[in-house]
């Protein structure tokens, strides 16, 4: 099983990051984490999908929502969103249904 994650971080309200790991949600955060941010990344919505499936569906997410996308200073994207967690879980329920497996996941 792999998952695909929105995280939401309380020093940027309005930012959400869309990712994709091998592990699991929560020591996939606990990584993020230990870089150097003020804020912590937290979890909000998650999908478990089958083995193999989570980068492509990572990528079309991130094609979907191109538009909202926040590039660094030197322009290199990035996988952070300016946008509703919402309506990314929304659309990654759409996009995942094929490849979910067990229930969304809502922190």
């Amino acid at each position: 099983i792999e998952y695909i994650y929105i995280l939401v971080n309380p020093g940027y309200p309005e930012i959400i990051k869309i990712g994709m790991t091998v592990r699991t949600i929560e020591d996939r955060i606990k990584s993020i984490n230990a870089t150097s941010t003020v804020n912590e990344w937290v979890p909000k919505f998650g999908l478990a999908v089958s083995k193999g499936s989570a980068f492509n569906i990572e990528q079309q997410m991130h094609k979907c929502f191109a538009h909202h996308r926040i590039n660094s200073d030197h322009g290199n994207s990035r996988e952070f969103f300016k946008l509703s967690p919402l309506t990314a879980f929304d659309k990654l329920r759409e996009i995942g249904s094929l490849h979910q497996v067990g229930d969304p996941i809502v922190y």
